[in-house]
């Protein structure tokens, strides 16, 4: 059963760590005058990638994993994994090149949109105004799109999700909120003796009965005539923290709703919902198909790049 979440996740941080981030400003290996200003550290068929380019990308890559706040690698496996990006993306800039691979000017502002709403830190009215900033950008977007056309023409054809995948990917999804899930709780107890016989068993029923129908009607007292109970208000904490008896009726209950008596081996338990704090960041079905695919994609696209980089010259320098 695959964990949802995980997949998200694994999905960001794939993205980040493998499929590369936009090459901003490199600047040229050779000055004007022919002083070296820069060194090599890779060649991809008849195409220099820099030292400067490589640290300008590593830079760019550890704002992105800050921004997504998730933990850095150790520093000696970043530059293998940010190098590899330089490759790929050079690699498949070539290919669509090659196969003749267009991006319209349309798709491109359409996609600079759908990141700007995204991406607040690039709204600044500044920004926008700024030509320079805006070219840049507009090129590295334009070069993200026409990766996207090419892995989607070289294997999107393969990537095939089945209504059972979904089905149980959903599933493991709704677990997963279950968990993360938090209740406020209080219970009202009242307990069974083992010496207690059948007659004695059931007027404690009845007893539990009356406490939930006040405790419904928010006039449950300290103490009510004829019985005696425990009440207890529980902290806040995940549904799998409380007793096992507890965790069905909670699952179906919403804030405010009382309980029937619940029966444990130590008596009945009547459970008031106080509060019940969900994750904020929820996914529909159709997001889950799409983590699913871009999964298989991700996947598939790797085989593919594997194939081409076996058939493409390429050189790294130490």
């Amino acid at each position: 059963m695959v964990n949802v979440l995980k997949l998200y996740q694994f999905l960001l941080i794939f993205c980040v760590l493998w499929c590369g981030i936009p090459e901003w400003g490199f600047a040229k290996a050779i000055s004007d005058e022919g002083i070296l200003l820069d060194r090599m550290v890779a060649v991809v068929n008849d195409q220099l990638i820099t030292q400067r380019q490589l640290d300008q990308q590593i830079m760019q890559w550890k704002k992105h994993v800050n921004t997504m706040k998730m933990a850095l690698p150790e520093p000696s496996e970043i530059r293998p994994h940010v190098l590899d990006q330089l490759i790929n993306r050079a690699l498949q800039l070539q290919i669509a090149d090659r196969v003749g691979i267009v991006v319209t000017n349309r798709e491109v502002e359409h996609a600079m949109q759908r990141i700007l709403k995204q991406q607040r830190d690039f709204q600044s009215r500044q920004d926008q105004q700024d030509i320079k900033k805006v070219q840049i950008y507009r090129d590295a977007v334009r070069k993200d799109l026409t990766i996207t056309k090419l892995q989607q023409a070289a294997v999107g054809s393969r990537v095939r999700i089945n209504p059972k995948q979904i089905t149980d990917a959903w599933q493991d999804y709704l677990r997963y909120m279950h968990q993360q899930t938090r209740y406020r709780v209080r219970s009202i107890f009242v307990a069974v003796s083992d010496r207690d016989d059948r007659q004695k068993r059931q007027e404690k029923y009845k007893q539990a009965q009356h406490l939930s129908h006040l405790q419904r009607q928010n006039k449950l007292p300290t103490t009510v005539s004829g019985s005696t109970f425990v009440k207890r208000d529980w902290p806040v904490q995940a549904l799998s923290t409380f007793p096992k008896a507890f965790e069905k009726a909670l699952n179906s209950m919403k804030v405010g709703q009382v309980s029937d008596p619940i029966q444990t081996g130590n008596g009945y338990h009547v459970l008031y919902l106080l509060e019940k704090q969900e994750p904020d960041q929820k996914m529909t079905r159709l997001q889950i198909a799409t983590v699913l695919y871009q999964k298989k994609m991700i996947k598939e696209v790797k085989h593919w790049l594997v194939e081409q980089r076996q058939q493409a010259y390429i050189k790294m320098f130490d």
